[in-house]
């Protein structure tokens, strides 16, 4: 398994966004995250790298299977 996730609750500005996420990617598949905007992608990606703790739930995974990068970082001025 390279990426499993198990009931990860996630927030942004302290509010959960996302509650009891759970999926597993194996070696050599894509996850693809689809959605409006203010939905929370990029708040569950910025969790899933280790950029913020999830609120609850496990992210497992070895780091050196994992990257972020992105055009920009969502952060809110």
């Amino acid at each position: 398994m390279m990426l499993r996730v198990t009931d990860v609750t996630c927030a942004r500005g302290g509010i959960p966004v996302l509650s009891e996420v759970s999926f597993d990617v194996t070696a050599g598949k894509a996850l693809i995250l689809r959605g409006p905007n203010g939905i929370g992608k990029t708040t569950l990606l910025r969790t899933l790298a280790g950029l913020q703790p999830a609120l609850a739930g496990v992210v497992d995974a070895d780091a050196d299977d994992l990257a972020y990068a992105s055009h920009a970082d969502g952060i809110k001025t």
